[in-house]
């Protein structure tokens, strides 16, 4: 258990640093690209993303986390998962590339196509390297995973912005796309010397297909959720729009998406580790929510307090007007980790039907709320999704408590000092905006400054004897 316990906090701590190092480096690029490129450019790109985002659930199909989460994998396995997720990345390319114009039609934008076909491509780039990154986390070396997503986001985001200097337009995000992937393929096969054989048993496949199918089809009903935004805005209101959409939702989601990311790609094998053992579970799962939480809802408040002095002075006036999307997806994305948790413990205890099913009441529930919103307004429609995150986790957690015994009451109980001290974040970092009653660069880093120090100062009196706790309990 010590040895367990000893990768798991270096996967987290190697998860951390490749997730400050990848995240950091691709907003800096983003920003820059931001202000280089016009809202219609990334209006395309978030037309994009409903297809090629979309099409990578279907290639993984839920695979990879199988391999994760079975006790002991076979060469085998590893081929038959390989050749799988490479035959249909083609297949789907060869039905992106036919069906490219029809999309262009649909959204009235006469080059959606070529550009459609052009950054698909990295759907086949990815599926290379499924099995080399599984094989990786399987052995919690995040290490070498760091390494290769900070220096892949670090060319890829050079060319981006060299491209977009010298006038491709939004032809610069698709260099940026693709040569970062390009780089990480190149980057896992280098560090993972694994290479398939000519082996392939569709026999042995479906021993896994009855946990992958299950999260095939939940991951496949979480991007279309996703995605019907940038359908229903592209279409009903104007490739600008979206553009301030996508750019709000990307700024938004990093926080939460980082601290998932960071936790989640090192508690789920753990947590596979551990399905036979309940209440090690249970406290793994809670010191890791507990910490995340404390950083969550603190990020998320200052976030909101800053929002206006952050898109004037970092992103440029003109993307002023996704202010209002950014502050209502902040208020979704802030209980996303909770809702992940969750998930993963359904998943690690080789529940998939039991998650499967919670997503099935979530989506029944988002098409009424989703109904809503587009007979209503923009703002209505971008606050389903807040709705929803926040009406999921309740979902989620009803079903995974009784696998670990850890209820939703007792969930709220440890949350709750966490998000007082994220209010008093955020209110403490308001104080400063109402107080100087200026917009300007000094009244925007001391916003920020204030709502750090007293995140410092309240978690001396709130979050002290926890992180004590996590330190040296951490799998005990």
């Amino acid at each position: 258990m010590s040895d367990l316990s000893n990768k798991t906090l270096k996967g987290v701590f190697w998860s951390f640093v490749e997730n400050i190092g990848t995240i950091g480096t691709s907003v800096f690029f983003g920003v820059i690209l931001a202000r280089l490129l016009s809202p219609e450019d990334f209006g395309l790109l978030g037309m994009t993303n409903v297809f090629v985002l979309f099409a990578q659930v279907f290639i993984d199909s839920g695979f990879s986390q199988a391999l994760i989460q079975k006790d002991k994998c076979t060469e085998k396995d590893y081929n038959n998962v390989f050749w799988f997720n490479l035959g249909v990345s083609i297949i789907i390319y060869v039905i992106i590339y036919i069906s490219s114009p029809y999309v262009g039609l649909f959204f009235k934008q006469n080059n959606l196509s070529l550009f459609i076909k052009v950054v698909s491509l990295g759907l086949i780039v990815s599926a290379l390297t499924i099995v080399n990154q599984t094989k990786l986390t399987r052995r919690l070396e995040f290490k070498k995973q760091a390494k290769i997503g900070f220096l892949s986001v670090l060319f890829g985001g050079c060319l981006g912005v060299i491209s977009a200097m010298s006038g491709f337009g939004v032809w610069s995000l698709a260099i940026r796309i693709l040569t970062t992937q390009m780089i990480r393929m190149i980057g896992l096969i280098y560090i993972e010397k694994w290479k398939p054989s000519f082996y392939f048993s569709f026999g042995q496949l479906k021993h896994m297909f009855s946990f992958g199918s299950r999260i095939l089809m939940v991951n496949s009903i979480a991007i279309t959720f996703k995605n019907s935004f940038n359908v229903f805005i592209g279409k009903f209101y104007s490739s600008g729009t979206l553009g301030l959409y996508t750019q709000a939702n990307i700024y938004s989601s990093l926080p939460a998406d980082s601290l998932v990311a960071i936790v989640s790609r090192v508690s789920f094998p753990v947590f596979s580790t551990l399905q036979n053992s309940k209440e090690e579970m249970k406290q793994v799962a809670k010191n890791m929510m507990l910490f995340t939480m404390f950083i969550t809802f603190s990020l998320f408040f200052l976030m909101l307090s800053v929002a206006d002095s952050f898109f004037y002075f970092v992103l440029g006036e003109k993307w002023l007007p996704a202010v209002p999307f950014f502050r209502i997806l902040c208020f979704a994305y802030m209980f996303l980790p909770m809702h992940i948790f969750n998930q993963n413990i359904m998943n690690a205890s080789g529940r998939s039907d039991l998650f499967f099913r919670s997503e099935v009441i979530k989506y029944i529930v988002f098409v009424f709320l989703l109904t809503i919103g587009v007979l209503s307004n923009i703002y209505i429609l971008v606050s389903v999704m807040a709705i929803q995150y926040f009406l999921g986790y309740f979902i989620n957690a009803f079903f995974a408590s009784s696998l670990i015994n850890y209820s939703i009451k007792e969930q709220l109980l440890d949350v709750a000092r966490p998000f007082f001290l994220g209010i008093f974040t955020g209110v403490t970092s308001f104080l400063v905006k109402l107080v100087w009653n200026e917009m300007s660069i000094a009244s925007f880093l001391f916003q920020i400054f204030v709502g750090i120090a007293s995140f410092a100062i309240g978690f001396i009196f709130f979050g002290k004897k926890y992180l004590y706790i996590i330190r040296n309990s951490y799998l005990k």
